[in-house]
């Protein structure tokens, strides 16, 4: 992952990785443990960053919805936000998926006027597949990021733990 970091622009911001299978939950919840961050972006490894600029645009005083109502978690969240919910434990892939709806939306409802949407919302569906990773992707794309998408079913589900 060094060697890969190192190959990158350097943003204005610090990246941290969640190493251990606690998926996104997890990491939103080390992040609030472990810093001081009054925002937390959350995209996956397996997005590409095609405009670091628009990344940069999207922080201010609102969360950001960078796909549609936060889906896979991929969105700006605000520490003051995330302070008032209980976050749940997702030690495995299918109990992060359960918990990815509820959660989102109790983050909605919980800052109405706190929420936006951003200029260009990454689509959650495509007709677009590749070899990736060593699997097959779903790829979903705008004019700032690329996600690979690994799974889009329930079915597709694959426990690393």
């Amino acid at each position: 992952m060094d060697d890969y970091l190192g190959a990158l622009p350097s943003p204005p911001f610090q990246i941290l990785f969640n190493e251990k299978d606690t998926y996104e939950l997890g990491a939103l919840k080390w992040a609030l443990d472990h810093t001081e961050f009054t925002d937390f972006m959350l995209l996956h490894s397996s997005t590409e960053v095609k405009d670091l600029g628009f990344l940069i645009s999207l922080f201010g005083e609102k969360s950001v919805c960078i796909t549609e109502r936060l889906g896979s978690y991929m969105g700006i969240y605000k520490r003051e936000i995330l302070e008032q919910m209980q976050i749940p434990n997702t030690p495995t892939k299918s109990s992060s998926v359960t918990e990815e709806g509820s959660f989102t939306a109790q983050y909605i409802i919980k800052a109405p006027h706190m929420v936006i949407d951003a200029p260009e919302i990454l689509p959650m569906r495509s007709e677009k597949y590749v070899e990736k990773f060593g699997r097959n992707n779903m790829v979903i794309e705008n004019n700032y990021l690329i996600k690979y998408k690994g799974c889009w079913a329930p079915d597709m589900i694959k426990e690393t733990s």
